[in-house]
């Protein structure tokens, strides 16, 4: 008997995690060894960005959920179209909150394209177009194309994530634990899933490839899923989240480069910084939605 897609139960969230956790290592050992070299790395996140989706379609198929209604339920679907601009826009509130509370923390922020101009490993050709055009200038334009990414090329390529961490952990847990226990567990297990990459290659975490970086990594997932749930519940779909998801994406070599010589525990896109802007973002948002209202136990969703 085929159970129903808006029934999942918790074995579905542990096959979702063996999958999504198995392959993504699987994949993170050929580049930890060194069989293959890390500037194939880019080639390999893209692949590995879609182990979850992979989770999430064995474990509906384990519950005997339909795929194609599995997913539907999931949030693989238009849903409310009003929530990707608000999706898109969430990145860059928390860039600029970041910069405030991180000068407040004592780092002044720097122009991230007048970085560029003082790396050596920069073309000169590309420090020649940023002199002709101007740093200002530059800037804005690498903006917009962080835009156009956030919208297109990256938010497809997240939504391989969106599927599992937003669509199928958040159909097995919010129902059940409401909004701030769902934000934990998803927010940690996000987190724990970079772990080899952070550990091994330094991924984010160049200076603290140990427990504090991964810990901080796993406290910054948690307090960017807490928005990233409110767009999931509010929408009805996983989209407005691979959105946001891929803007963050676009936006991370920016925020690196304006704290350039800082280390990355206290500044953008993945240390203390972050983390308060997100979680004052995140709370704020929740606010607004009145989702503070019901953190506890929920009935079942039909979306």
């Amino acid at each position: 008997m085929e159970r129903s897609p808006h029934e999942l139960p918790l074995k579905a969230l542990a096959v979702y995690l063996a999958i999504a956790f198995g392959v993504a290592y699987l994949l993170d050992t050929p580049l930890i060894v060194g069989v293959i070299p890390l500037k194939f790395f880019g080639i390999e996140a893209i692949i590995r960005m879609w182990a979850p989706t992979l989770g999430a379609v064995i474990a509906l198929l384990a519950c005997g959920a339909p795929l194609k209604e599995g997913l539907k339920s999931l949030g693989v679907r238009l849903g409310k179209l009003a929530y990707i601009p608000l999706g898109l826009a969430m990145p860059y509130i928390i860039f600029l909150l970041g910069i405030g509370v991180c000068y407040v923390m004592g780092y002044a922020p720097t122009n991230p394209v007048v970085s560029l101009l003082g790396n050596p490993q920069v073309p000169q050709q590309l420090k020649d177009l940023i002199l002709k055009a101007g740093p200002e200038a530059f800037l804005l334009l690498q903006l917009v194309n962080t835009v156009l990414a956030g919208l297109t090329v990256n938010a497809a390529v997240a939504l391989g994530e969106e599927i599992g961490w937003r669509g199928l952990m958040y159909k097995v847990l919010y129902p059940r634990y409401g909004l701030l226990t769902s934000t934990a567990i998803i927010g940690v297990a996000w987190g724990l899933w970079h772990a080899p990459l952070i550990l091994f290659l330094g991924y984010s975490m160049p200076h603290h490839r140990d427990a504090v970086g991964l810990a901080m990594y796993c406290a910054v997932t948690t307090s960017w899923t807490l928005t990233l749930l409110l767009l999931r519940r509010g929408s009805g779909s996983v989209l407005p989240a691979a959105v946001m998801h891929g803007t963050i994406n676009a936006l991370a070599g920016l925020m690196v480069l304006t704290y350039p010589n800082v280390d990355e525990l206290y500044v953008l896109p993945v240390g203390a910084g972050s983390l308060i802007a997100s979680l004052v973002v995140g709370a704020v948002l929740a606010a607004l939605l009145g989702r503070f209202g019901s953190v506890g136990k929920e009935k079942p969703l039909t979306q």
